[in-house]
């Protein structure tokens, strides 16, 4: 369950919910949610990076952030934070990016035709060789999963490959910042 705050405390959920035929207001940040407003808090040194994760990681623009909003930005300056991470572009990224397939209410239904959309996707990254795949999205965290998981058991992806939350790989390498006096 993600719960978000803004920084006012009023309690809500992630922006996809919120109105998603209307852009984010950039004015309000979100803390603690799927989403990569922890930039801000990085660069106040209230959150720092410190232990090192080590891996190759690709980023998956979510649709609703990135193409929607026009934020590719904030999710990779995260991850450039994160001691020991190393990090490349898919081929369809930032403003050309490509869906993960749970658009339009696609995440309940099955592919009887053709190639699946997240299928797809994680094809793109696998050419990569990645140690991580990152997402700012739990519904994109879905499909992408799902399709790791199919690919690790015919065996076309490695065992250790994970599909990762920006938020989670920052928590990860994170030491909270020493109360002042």
């Amino acid at each position: 369950v993600y719960e978000c705050r803004l920084l006012e405390g009023d309690p809500t959920e992630p922006p996809e919910p919120v109105d998603p035929t209307q852009p984010l207001d950039p004015e309000l940040l979100f803390v603690g949610c799927p989403n990569p407003w922890q930039v801000p808090l990085v660069e106040e040194g209230r959150l720092t990076p410190v232990t090192p994760v080590d891996g190759l990681v690709t980023y998956h623009d979510p649709c609703y952030l990135g193409r929607h909003n026009k934020v590719y930005s904030p999710p990779r300056e995260v991850l450039s934070t994160v001691p020991g991470l190393r990090s490349t572009e898919m081929t369809r990224c930032k403003e050309r990016g490509f869906c993960c397939g749970a658009g339009g209410s696609r995440m309940w239904m099955e592919e009887r035709i053709g190639k699946r959309i997240n299928t797809e996707r994680v094809d793109e990254a696998l050419s990569l060789d990645p140690d991580i795949v990152s997402t700012a999205c739990p519904y994109c965290l879905v499909m992408l999963s799902d399709s790791v998981t199919e690919k690790k058991q015919t065996g076309e992806a490695r065992e250790d490959l994970e599909v990762v939350d920006v938020a989670l790989l920052l928590s990860r390498s994170v030491k909270p910042a020493a109360p002042t006096s």
